[in-house]
């Protein structure tokens, strides 16, 4: 069951169960026209003002939006993931490699206190130093 919603006048603090116009703040002429309105404002239940969520809207699927969902869910086959697997061998190969090079790797950087000791760092980039 949903909740009721209440609605507070801004000015005098009046709660109703309805929108609209708050009938004790809200000035009228002498033949009932509305001079200055004073609208009511949807309040939570503690009293404070409500704010409404502002929820993304979701793009509708195509067709091919649906394929491709279809297919990142599939099971691979046995040769894929054969593949995958001597992809992932080949790429940690080539790691140790690069980190036995590295370790292996002696530099003369002209630095007496440089002891030249580099066990298992693998250098990917520079960093930057401001």
């Amino acid at each position: 069951m949903r909740a009721q919603q209440m609605w507070k006048c801004p000015e005098c603090d009046n709660m109703a169960l309805y929108k609209g116009l708050c009938r004790e703040c809200t000035e009228y002429s002498d033949t009932g026209e509305v001079l200055n309105p004073i609208s009511r404002i949807k309040v939570n239940k503690d009293g404070s003002e409500y704010i409404k969520v502002e929820t993304p809207k979701m793009t509708p699927l195509n067709a091919e939006m649906m394929r491709q969902q279809r297919r990142a869910q599939k099971k691979l086959t046995k040769k894929q993931r054969a593949a995958a697997k001597a992809q992932q061998e080949e790429m940690m190969a080539a790691i140790k490699k690069a980190q036995e090079d590295h370790a292996s790797h002696q530099h003369d950087c002209g630095d007496p206190s440089c002891t030249h000791e580099h066990h298992g760092e693998l250098v990917i980039g520079e960093s930057e130093e401001d």
